[in-house]
């Protein structure tokens, strides 16, 4: 995976940043996958193959990433450009080791989201059993012993 950083700031990650991850597929990978495949490429058929891509890269940076919506583009700066002028830096996302990292020109753009994590959802619940206390008996916060 690549960032595309300004030079001209500072080095390391800029953190005022939302992070937009992206791919490109350009015309030629298009023909060549048609020919190798024998059919007619749609958005849909496109879409399930990159998923199934990330899903069963060996790379785990990439399984957590599904794609989000597709569109084309005559200028990929431009479209880079403006989700900075958003506060949304693109990320570049090489989902072939002989993938060219594409920022200018033109190609099918793929925009990814991060799919969530099951896991994570147990990790931060956390219950914490509650004094038991005969309400009718409380008065305020320090019926409760001084807690919430």
């Amino acid at each position: 995976m690549y960032i595309n950083i300004n030079i001209h700031n500072k080095m390391g990650i800029e953190t005022k940043y939302e992070y937009i991850y992206y791919t490109v597929l350009t015309q030629d990978w298009f023909d060549e996958a048609e020919r190798t495949l024998n059919t007619e490429l749609n958005t849909e058929r496109l879409v399930n193959a990159i998923n199934n891509k990330l899903k069963r890269s060996n790379d785990p940076t990439l399984n957590i990433f599904k794609v989000d919506y597709s569109q084309c583009s005559d200028d990929i700066e431009q479209w880079i450009s403006r989700n900075v002028q958003h506060k949304e830096q693109p990320v570049f996302v090489q989902i072939e080791n002989n993938q060219p990292i594409i920022t200018s020109g033109s190609g099918t753009l793929f925009v990814l989201y991060e799919e969530p994590d099951d896991n994570d959802d147990d990790a931060q619940q956390s219950w914490i059993p509650a004094p038991d206390i005969d309400e009718s008996t409380i008065d305020g916060l320090a019926g409760a012993g001084g807690r919430l």
